[in-house]
């Protein structure tokens, strides 16, 4: 008997110039520099149409749909070596003619196959009378070629067929170089016939499956038309003789002219010849046994949580595609299964205790045991048309709830927030409760784990005493509302009272004095006494500032020393300002919306606007000019990044900006050098966050944005004629800014050079480059500037003269910048100041020399070539 059809993919060949890329390449370099080259040569074509993908699996056979469906489709390639000259290359993907105008084209997206980067799609349309989707892009990268991966997404209507038809879809690419790259039944649809469960031998070959009804009819049996009512005799076919019968197998009547019907339920794997009434061979097949199995992953599940769900694996090794099997279990109806696979497509029966469920070898599914009834069970599967049956067993148990509190303790200042995270065990609901009314607060709620992550997260505001959650807290107690009660005052403004409170978790609705559930775990929320202990000045550049949204980012930066803590503060720079206060992140987010943006500023504003005036946070001039108001910062203007876990609020000012600094009488000002500036913070006694005012203060200086080189008393530049000659200085701007470095010989020298580089300001204020002057001879003039490349320039031109030297005299007395400021400190003694580490690594760049001889030292083009070959091999290999 032949062989089931193979859908291997037909693919062209592939072309491989890449050695011969290399060869041009170093024939190129040789026409720079000894002349003119001409080489012609034809480029490489697409190729190699593979890796196809249908739904984001790689077909193994036909995949089997209904007739008449409509449903979405993704159709995923491969083509090679596309020519990337930025012509149009055209792909196709071509539908049989029964599937004219049943296709729309819904997206189309083509990306590079080895880096991921998307190629624009110029173009896509369906043609052909509607059963092609075409598509087209124009890749222009500077490379010859470029592999691509084509993912079309397409909605299919499925046509109606007499019988289960298979049909082939094909892949074509159109290369703007000319070639074309296809493939022909990239895919293969199955469209089953609905209607009816016989196999249509004309359009499925064999061999066939025990228990199947096969259909033959005129057009594949071998002799004249069968009539209505003819005798059909099925033999088993002789070993020795092809085609003669041997052992009678059925006899029948044909129902049908032209038709002849086989039911093969009941006969065994062999092959089989069929004879008409005047014992004629009129068609032949083979029947084979389906192997079918199943499994579920796990042998017992529970009746609720994630472990009610486990996956149900296939095999069926000779049989790919999805059909169909009913499935029964004693104890469970059809309600039951169709809750279990609901995951699947699937069909009731007649029979209220059986339900159909469409499988499939290559797909595994979730099955889910929620709310089944405990017990023992057997799964029976029966494959719907041939003789194939399977059965696996399961055990449904009660789950086992574990919850327990991460934490036993939770602490927190008064007036900030705690939060609570709990460890769910197996449950996906449960229960917490907070407090007592012997406490004077209570709050019990329905929590749920509702990303099943195995966790429930909630956060306690102690202040407005608020509970809020990622939408894990779905309900409040029935028996207990959510509330405050404080017997000692009827403000809802009221901070939740240092003390233990505690804490409970359990099942559903524990706490309800009706029921004999009780709690899982429990733990204590101490709400403690809060404290403000100091305020400290730091700076940061604006490329620093940028890199700071949160406090793990303000730690990272002081960590990384491109935050240091520092009294001066030269213009163009970041002040941050640091109040170390506990309890204040409940406040604040009770009255603001965002507690990292400008409206936290709203908590700030002093004691004169009712419940936005417990904090006080004033930064003001101490030295006006003359008959002029003092400068101050405008708060509204002010970022605030506020650390609860850590005691802590960060106030941000732009010192570049000049809208963030006023007179006291409200007109516009800007910043100056020498401005000096006391910065305040007070927790006032009108609040309900202390109990008398609580101020902390500290102070910074403007100073001129100005850098300095290290130099003889002369003010020239020495250096050694060494490789690593080192140019160092010091400046006032802040750790972390960048500052280019550049080295050029004077004018009119006999050998010129230009150098850069680009270094670091280091925590202490110093910076330093190093260049190469191992070639230049002693007494060799140069020029040296010094570049600030942030926004903000230097207040004046840094450039000295600089000389190379024999050697450096130790002693030389080196400038120091005259605006050092000694750091001040803050009122508070206690007050404990994080330490910085240097910057370790600068960023350097340095330019080739610039010269106008006609030739370069060190370079040849034997060396060029080598280097280049290295190079193209390098790529080359890595290609590979």
């Amino acid at each position: 008997m032949p062989p089931p059809t193979d859908y291997n993919q037909t693919m062209t060949s592939d072309t491989n110039q890449k050695i011969r890329g290399l060869l041009l390449a170093a024939l190129m370099v040789t026409s720079v520099f000894a002349g003119s080259i001409a080489f012609a040569g034809t480029a490489a074509a697409a190729n190699n149409l593979s890796d196809v993908t249908f739904n984001g699996q790689t077909p193994s056979g036909p995949v089997s749909v209904d007739e008449g469906a409509s449903a979405s489709h993704t159709i995923s390639f491969q083509v090679d070596n596309v020519a990337d000259d930025g012509n149009t290359d055209t792909f196709r993907v071509e539908f049989p003619n029964a599937y004219q105008g049943s296709l729309t084209l819904e997206d189309v997206s083509v990306e590079n196959s080895d880096d991921s980067s998307t190629i624009e799609v110029t173009g896509t349309s369906v043609v052909n009378s509607g059963d092609t989707l075409q598509f087209t892009i124009s890749p222009d990268s500077n490379a010859d070629t470029v592999d691509v991966t084509a993912t079309v997404d397409v909605t299919v209507e499925q046509p109606n067929v007499q019988s289960t038809t298979d049909y082939g879809i094909n892949a074509e690419v159109v290369d703007s170089d000319g070639p074309t790259a296809s493939a022909e039944d990239v895919v293969v649809l199955r469209v089953q016939d609905t209607d009816s469960s016989n196999v249509d031998t004309d359009s499925v070959s064999g061999p066939y499956y025990a228990g199947q009804t096969l259909l033959f009819t005129d057009d594949n049996m071998d002799t004249g038309s069968i009539t209505s009512g003819e005798s059909i005799t099925v033999y088993t076919e002789d070993e020795d003789n092809a085609d003669e019968p041997d052992q009678l197998a059925l006899d029948l009547e044909a129902q049908t002219d032209g038709e002849v019907l086989i039911d093969t339920d009941g006969l065994e794997s062999d092959d089989y010849v069929v004879l008409d009434s005047d014992d004629n061979l009129v068609a032949s097949f083979s029947l084979v046994e389906q192997r079918f199995d199943v499994e579920f992953d796990d042998s017992t599940v529970t009746d609720e949580g994630s472990d009610a769900q486990t996956e149900l694996d296939v095999s069926s090794a000779n049989r790919a595609g999805d059909f169909t099997a009913n499935v029964s279990a004693d104890g469970l109806d059809a309600g039951d299964l169709q809750n279990i696979f609901a995951d699947y497509d699937t069909s009731t029966t007649d029979d209220d205790d059986i339900l159909t469920v469409t499988l499939n070898k290559d797909q595994t599914e979730t099955v889910d045991f929620t709310d089944i009834d405990r017990g023992d069970y057997t799964f029976n599967f029966s494959v719907t048309d041939t003789d194939a049956e399977a059965s696996d067993d399961i055990t449904v148990e009660r789950l086992n709830k574990n919850y327990q509190f991460e934490d036993g303790s939770v602490s927190v200042a008064r007036g900030g927030i705690a939060e609570v995270n709990i460890s769910m065990g197996d449950a996906s609901t449960g229960a917490v409760s907070i407090g007592s009314e012997e406490d004077g607060f209570v709050y019990n709620a329905s929590i749920e784990d509702d990303n099943d992550d195995g966790y429930v997260n909630f956060t306690i505001n102690t202040y407005d005493q608020t509970i809020s959650s990622a939408d894990d807290i779905v309900g409040d107690g029935d028996d207990y509302a959510t509330g405050t009660i404080i017997p000692s005052t009827d403000s809802e403004d009221v901070p939740l009272a240092a003390a233990n409170y505690d804490l409970a978790v359990g099942p559903e609705e524990f706490y309800r004095h009706d029921t004999d559930d009780s709690s899982d775990d429990v733990g204590t929320l101490a709400v403690t006494d809060r404290t403000t202990t100091g305020v400290q000045t730091w700076t940061a550049s604006e490329d620093a500032r940028s890199d700071i949204s949160n406090a793990d980012d303000v730690a990272s930066a002081i960590e990384n020393g491109t935050v240091t803590q520092d009294g001066t503060i030269a213009q163009g720079d970041h002040i941050i300002v640091q109040i170390q206060a506990s309890g204040l992140d409940g406040y604040i987010e009770a009255v603001s919306t965002e507690t990292d943006s400008s409206e936290v500023s709203d908590a700030f504003e002093g004691a004169d606007e009712g419940v936005n005036g417990h904090l006080n946070l004033t930064i003001r001039q101490t030295n006006p000019e003359p008959n002029r108001p003092n400068k101050m910062v405008n708060n509204q203007t002010i970022d605030y990044i506020v650390d609860g876990d850590n005691g802590q609020v960060f106030a941000v000012i732009d010192t570049a900006e000049n809208d963030q600094i006023m007179r006291e009488n409200g007109d516009a000002s800007e910043w100056d050098d020498n401005d000096e500036f006391d910065v305040s913070f007070d927790v006032v006694s009108a609040s309900e966050l202390a109990e008398g005012d609580e101020e902390v203060t500290s102070s910074f200086e403007m100073v001129t944005r100005e850098a300095t080189l290290d130099a003889n008393d002369d003010d020239i530049v020495e250096v050694e004629a060494s490789e690593n000659a080192s140019i160092s200085g010091t400046s006032t701007i802040a750790a972390g800014s960048e500052i280019q470095l550049r080295v050029q010989s004077v004018s009119g020298s006999d050998n010129p050079f230009v150098a850069t580089q680009t270094v670091n300001v280091s925590a202490d204020g110093t910076f330093s480059g190093s260049f190469d002057f191992s070639d230049r001879a002693v007494g060799t003039n140069f020029t040296v500037t010094a570049t600030d490349t942030s926004r903000s320039s230097f207040d004046e031109d840094v450039e000295y003269d600089g000389t190379v030297v024999e050697q450096i005299d130790d002693s030389t007395t080196t400038e120091e910048p005259d605006t050092t400021t000694e750091e001040p400190t803050t009122e508070e003694p206690t007050t404990e100041e994080p330490t910085t580490e240097e910057p370790s690594e600068t960023t350097t760049t340095t330019d080739e020399p610039e010269t106008t001889t006609t030739t370069s030292p060190g370079f040849g083009i034997a060396v060029a070539l080598v280097a280049l070959a290295g190079a193209a091999l390098l790529a080359l290999r890595r290609e590979n």
